[in-house]
């Protein structure tokens, strides 16, 4: 009678001896009201006991899933985009979903309206939970994220609760639905987003509340709560479109087909039509379809209308910003496929989803997955994922023919691939869009392990499966995760938190690119961190002439600097901030460029060198500048240098200097060793071409130790130049020089006492001739002139000097009796 040993092990393990004999009585006289019993009390003990292994597993999430207040991960675009739109979600804005708010203006005077950037494709629902969750941590950042994550995480949690209790209905074995729940949610593909705050899980949930809908409305009839769920689902995310339209079409083809006999019974087309149309009008699965249509169309309106009234009524539906990204992701938009051809061609797309169909179904760390999966597409694809992915979709079309529910099956399997195929422009390349193929190992792990020959192989098997899961989101935890970065994130969070406590509903202008925020992919941070405020993006073209304040990660100089503690991200007030920007600039323009060019001039001052442009466009800016320094004595570089014979000091314009009022202006302090040479360049663009120049600051010392070394004595000429002799040599200063000073070639010519003295070929003009360039001699530092000649061996009595200025009609000549000083 008995239909397993475990039956009788309650009888055999019963404590006591009187409590056996009243089983055995009631066994033999009523034997399947017993059989009843029995079996009642090993499920109730098989609940208790999955309810506390699927505790214990789904805690593991949470213990390895939400280690820190940051945002640390390359797909953290979404994660931090989901923050900023939370974040700005209120009744202020009338529910408007955008990233962050700005100014309009033109020509520099500034609109009466704010700018929004808004990004309304998606439903709300899923930012009002995330809003709800940051809501009591407002002062807090960091508080916020983690409270953002333990709602993902609570969500994931249920998402699988919702997968075990809709397959343990369909298999009707609890082990079973235990074992496939847990070894389907353990794949590389989902246990690697699962902390991705936003449209991911959160959308997953609702696909699987309505699974679940869908198993209790085919077994039991129950329409309402699946109607509640597909309105809640959709609340959260258009992905459940998919597993409905499955469901609706097999749904209506099944009824249809049912009532096959009755339709071709009537005996005119007209009235099979309308035998038809009965059947379809009565159909709770297109009434479900209905339903799912309106309030999706319902809250896209919303959306849509909300976008225009905060675009201030003038911008037409076609060009709205959400309209337009819906367009281009739904694959209506041929010029954005052409445009990423290499991504979204047939092959490489087909190829890359049956990858990621092979990722979802392995559990635990697929070896060489994410590396691949970053590679080129046109060579990420190893044929042993491709195969595995064929394998697992063919399995999971294959469970159709061994279940009677044939129609939850199919939504499960298929509901991944059609979306996947209709949205190709978008999940073609979301990652992250592969945790939706979850129903395929699903439906392929329930059918599966359902036919195993015995329970205590079932069973055996859910064990294994609870510690796959356990390990995976141990494992996947530590991906892309460093402690350098994790610093690098913190850090820049903790700043942000300072900058925000300052900054409350300012105008602030970001002097640098959106992504030198973070090391990784939240690339939306900024709009999260500054949320409540409005932005000037540097990036953006953005003006900095009506901010309050600047965000930058320059802090050379303490002037208007209000967050001084800060390690990488500085505040400063605006105008004290553009103030320090125009010193440098003051500070450049009073002496002469070392290196000048069509782009850029380069200065130097004592120890810095500063670059300036006069017309300067934020376009000037983006390339990388080059810097390249020889020193004196090879061994004053860093040890890894010294191979090179040069110091690399390759440096980003923004982080040492700005634009402000059409002009640049930076400056970088150069190294204490003694430095030779100096080279430095730009590669701009292909259209604006380079710029670039040398500079030898070892002549520019040698001409400051002339300078200094005329000062020690009085000149002995005065004129245009002072000439200064020192030992047997002449030194050539002036204060204030320009390149007009020296252009002109200078004359020298020297009385000996004695004639003979004198090369042969000048003896009969009886002086010598020592003319010479002032430029071989010396130079130009600073606004200064200085240049050395050497004079003859022999006695001298006398000697002219001069120069003769040409355009000028200048002449300045001047005599000195050497002998008549001497005496």
């Amino acid at each position: 009678m008995f239909d397993s040993i475990e039956n009788c092990t309650i009888l055999i393990d019963s404590k006591h001896s009187s409590d056996e004999t009243v089983l055995m009585t009631r066994f033999i006289t009523q034997p399947r009201q017993a059989t009843a019993n029995i079996l009642k009390k090993v499920r109730f003990r098989d609940e208790r006991l999955i309810v506390v292994l699927l505790v214990i597993a789904l805690s593991s999430v949470f213990i390895f899933g939400n280690d820190r207040g940051h945002f640390n991960r390359d797909y953290d675009w979404i994660s931090s985009q989901s923050m900023a739109l939370a974040a700005n979600l209120s009744p202020e804005h009338n529910f408007l979903m955008f990233r962050y708010r700005t100014i309009h203006y033109d020509h520099y005077v500034r609109a009466a309206e704010p700018e929004y950037v808004p990004y309304n494709r998606f439903p709300i629902g899923n930012y009002i939970l995330i809003k709800l969750a940051i809501l009591p941590f407002q002062n807090d950042l960091s508080a916020q994220i983690y409270a953002a994550r333990i709602l993902t995480l609570i969500l994931f949690s249920a998402t699988v609760v919702l997968a075990y209790l809709a397959i343990s209905r369909i298999t009707n074995n609890r082990w079973t639905a235990l074992a496939a729940a847990m070894l389907s949610f353990a794949s590389y593909n989902m246990m690697y987003h699962i902390d991705m705050i936003g449209e991911g899980v959160v959308s997953l949930f609702g696909v699987m509340l309505v699974f679940h809908g869908m198993t209790i409305f085919t077994q039991e009839g129950r329409s309402r709560q699946l109607l509640v769920k597909t309105c809640i689902a959709l609340f959260l995310g258009w992905h459940v479109y998919a597993l409905l339209f499955v469901f609706i079409v097999f749904g209506i083809a099944t009824e249809l087909i049912r009532n096959r006999s009755n339709i071709l019974s009537m005996p005119t087309r007209l009235n099979q039509l309308k035998a038809t149309s009965a059947i379809l009008i009565k159909s709770k699965y297109l009434i479900l379809g209905i339903v799912a249509l309106i309030f999706g169309a319902s809250m896209l309106t919303f959306n849509l209308t909300n976008e225009y009234l905060a675009l201030n009524r003038e911008t037409p539906l076609a060009e709205l910003p959400s309209f337009q990204l819906m367009i281009n992701r739904t694959g209506f938009n041929p010029e954005f496929d052409d445009s990423y051809a290499d991504v979204l061609n047939w092959p490489t797309f087909i190829r890359e989803q049956f990858y990621r169909i092979g990722g979802s179904t392995i559990p635990y760390y697929w070896p060489g997955y994410n590396s691949a999966l970053n590679a080129d597409p046109r060579a990420r694809f190893g044929l042993h994922g491709v195969i595995i992915g064929v394998i697992a979709l063919s399995a999971a079309l294959a469970t159709l023919r061994f279940t009677r529910h044939k129609i939850l099956i199919a939504a499960l399997a298929l509901s991944g691939i059609l979306w996947t195929v209709v949205m190709r422009s978008t999940t073609g390349f979301h990652l992250y869009e592969t945790i939706f193929f979850i129903g395929i190992p699903l439906a392929v792990f329930s059918i599966f392990f359902n036919k195993l020959p015995s329970k205590h192989l079932i069973t055996g098997t859910a064990v294994f499966a609870l510690i796959i899961f356990a390990l995976s989101a141990h494992g996947m935890s530590l991906i892309g995760h460093d402690e350098e970065t994790a610093k690098f994130q913190a850090e820049t969070l903790k700043d942000f938190q300072a900058i925000r406590e300052m900054a409350n509903d300012k105008v602030i202008y970001v002097d640098t690119l959106e992504t030198d925020f973070t090391l990784t992919g939240a690339r939306f941070a900024p709009q999260f961190y500054l949320a409540g405020n409005t932005i000037l993006f540097k990036e953006h073209g953005k003006s900095r002439d009506f901010a309050d304040l600047v965000v930058t990660r320059e802090n050379e100089t303490p002037l208007g600097l209000l967050t001084p503690q800060n390690k990488r991200l500085f505040l400063y007030d605006r105008k004290l901030y553009e103030q320090q920007y125009q010193a440098i600039y003051d500070m450049a323009q009073s002496t002469k460029p070392v290196i000048s060019s069509h782009q850029f001039n380069v200065y130097l001052n004592q120890n810095t060198l500063f670059y300036v442009k006069e017309q300067c466009e934020a376009a000037d800016l983006e390339s990388i500048f080059r810097l390249h320094l020889v020193p004196v004595d090879v061994n004053d570089l860093p040890e890894e240098r010294q191979q090179f014979g040069f110091d690399n000091l390759d440096f980003d314009f923004n982080l040492h200097g700005s634009r402000f009022n059409q002009k640049c202006a930076a400056q970088i302090q150069l190294p204490e060793y003694e430095i030779a040479s100096i080279r430095t360049s730009q590669y701009i663009s292909e259209e604006r071409g380079s710029w670039g120049g040398a500079y030898d600051i070892s002549q520019l010392r040698q001409y400051q130790a002339i300078y200094d070394m005329a000062q020690t004595a009085e000149p002995v000429i005065r004129s245009r130049f002072n000439v200064h002799l020192d030992q047997n040599s002449l030194l050539y200063v002036k204060e204030q020089c320009e390149a007009e000073d020296v252009e002109a070639r200078f004359f020298l010519h020297i009385i000996p006492v004695n004639r003979n003295d004198l090369p042969e070929e000048r003896q009969q003009f009886a002086f010598d001739n020592l003319d010479f360039d002032f430029a071989k001699h010396g130079g130009i530092f600073g606004q200064k002139c200085a240049a050395q000649v050497q004079l003859p061996e022999y006695e001298i009595a006398s000697m002219r000097t001069g120069q003769y200025i040409p355009g000028e009609g200048g002449l300045w000549s001047e005599w000195y009796e050497i002998q008549q000083a001497q005496q």
